[in-house]
């Protein structure tokens, strides 16, 4: 048994372990495979490949800036299938001296770039969104509470909540 095939029996009892003790998706950062949760929540290191050879079909995130967890988990049960299967994790698929497959990993990098610019801006004009609610919710509510009742102001008032709230202009205007 050479040392490759005896790294495969390595991954795959890990892979087994990991299954067994209900981890369902696993990524790699720096040659660490970690465990996959959901964004925000705290990820525990399972092993530390020093070797760095092992686990060679799941992408390392710190290979790029633009590599997220969420992006390249793999599933533990895929991977334990793929090395009963084939006995032998798939090679790496980037090959360097092809000029197309690097020209696809820029666009898809470009792509991937745009996303999240595009996510956060939505997560931005979210969060603005969310702001102009709450002060409409409170202005409501003072309308409600203390300025219905006070002279010019209740009417003045229920236009700004109707122009928010974009059903054009009120009866009292």
């Amino acid at each position: 048994m050479n040392i490759q095939e005896k790294l495969i029996d390595l991954e795959l009892a890990l892979l087994k372990m990991w299954a067994a003790t209900g981890i369902k998706e696993i990524y790699k950062y720096k040659n660490r495979i970690k465990i996959y949760k959901r964004e925000g929540l705290s990820r525990f290191e399972l092993f530390y490949d020093l070797s760095h050879s092992m686990f060679t079909d799941v992408e390392d995130t710190a290979n790029g800036d633009d590599l997220y967890a969420e992006e390249c988990k793999v599933s533990v049960e895929v991977l334990i299938k793929r090395r009963e299967i084939s006995g032998t994790p798939p090679a790496p698929t980037i090959k360097l001296g092809d000029k197309e497959l690097l020209t696809a990993q820029e666009e898809i990098a470009r792509i991937n770039s745009k996303y999240y610019a595009d996510r956060q801006r939505f997560h931005d004009r979210g969060r603005q969104l969310a702001h102009f609610q709450s002060s409409l919710d409170w202005l409501k509510q003072r309308f409600e509470e203390e300025w219905n009742f006070e002279l010019g102001i209740g009417e003045v008032v229920e236009e700004i909540i109707y122009r928010f709230e974009g059903r054009g202009e009120s009866d009292a205007g």
